[in-house]
């Protein structure tokens, strides 16, 4: 049976009085954990008052035997 590993990704948004997400560092940040070998498997986003606070990353890869 393959064995799986897991590793969470979290992004803040910035900004005092509006929050956005800096969809940049986002972007770069997933191309890294891609190359790392990992594969996003769920993304979820934390909003308050319909801003985006927070996004996390989930990911999965096969864990070396």
């Amino acid at each position: 049976m393959q064995k799986f590993e897991y590793a969470t990704l979290v992004i803040d948004s910035t900004g005092l009085l509006t929050t956005k997400l800096d969809h940049n560092v986002f972007h770069t940040r997933l191309n890294e954990y891609g190359a790392d070998g990992w594969e996003l498997v769920n993304l979820l986003s934390w909003t308050l008052n319909g801003d985006t606070r927070e996004v996390t990353a989930i990911f999965k890869r096969p864990l070396s035997s």
